[in-house]
């Protein structure tokens, strides 16, 4: 759940990439970014906290897919990076991330 969707329970672009930046987190490494808070410490950073502490990133991730995750896990929706701007990050284009997509869109045969 997204800090703003948490806190003033706004439902908006920025919150899908804050949950991809989950999604990837779960995908490499099985553990959300911030799993070494408790609930407690971890529902209370989101409600109450202006802080932006760092998410636990695996240490073996690469450089461009730990500031791929820091962009997508931006505390304000404002400062956090857009779909558009992540598709054109390192991380993403080394991924051929933008040629499988390019690859599904071509197959759609609607």
């Amino acid at each position: 759940m997204s800090p703003e969707s948490f806190v003033f329970r706004e439902v908006e672009a920025g919150l899908d990439i804050w949950s991809l930046g989950c999604i990837v987190m779960m995908m490499i490494c099985g553990k959300l970014p911030w799993s070494g808070l408790k609930r407690d410490s971890f529902v209370r950073w989101l409600a109450l906290s202006n802080e932006e502490p760092e998410p636990y990133l695996p240490q073996n991730m690469s450089e461009n897919g730990k500031d791929f995750l820091r962009k997508c896990l931006v505390r304000d929706p404002r400062k956090r990076w857009t779909a558009k701007m992540l598709l054109n990050h390192p991380f993403a284009i080394e991924g051929h991330i933008l040629s499988l997509l390019e690859q599904m869109r071509c197959s759609n045969n609607f």
